[in-house]
């Protein structure tokens, strides 16, 4: 939420082949075992630095992809780039840095098996999930 007088929007998240996790505007934990790769929303603001850390330490991919820095400028971009790295570095997370323009090959070693999703793919934030509000 980001403040009691603005509505909360419908979030849906996406597994993509089984491997990456996009978890739209929200810090909604899967069920089951960890994706290969997520993407982490770095910035917003219905988020902050403490939730991006929890939410990066308690899915615990083998890689994580930032995602949601649009409002961030470079000195910005820089703290919470090296925040999140720290944080993901300490729980065995390699923390993938994509700048406009770049592209990563993803090649998964863990697929998702288990998460449960709604009949058009997207995660839900009504399954059962766990939020971090720092």
């Amino acid at each position: 939420m980001i403040h009691p007088n603005i509505p909360v929007v419908e979030n849906n998240g996406y597994i993509v082949d089984g491997l990456i996790y996009h978890p739209g505007d929200s810090f909604v934990v899967p069920s089951g075992s960890a994706p290969d790769t997520l993407l982490v929303p770095l910035n917003a603001p219905w988020n902050k630095m403490a939730e991006m850390v929890d939410f990066v330490t308690a899915v615990r991919p083998r890689q994580a992809i930032p995602i949601h820095d649009g409002l961030l400028n470079e000195p910005g971009m820089d703290l919470y780039r090296k925040r999140a790295g720290m944080f993901a570095r300490r729980h065995g997370v390699n923390l993938e840095i994509l700048d406009v323009g770049d592209s990563v090959v993803v090649e998964g070693e863990r697929p998702i098996t288990n998460i449960e999703a709604a009949d058009d793919g997207a995660f839900h934030d009504a399954l059962d999930v766990q939020h971090f509000n720092g």
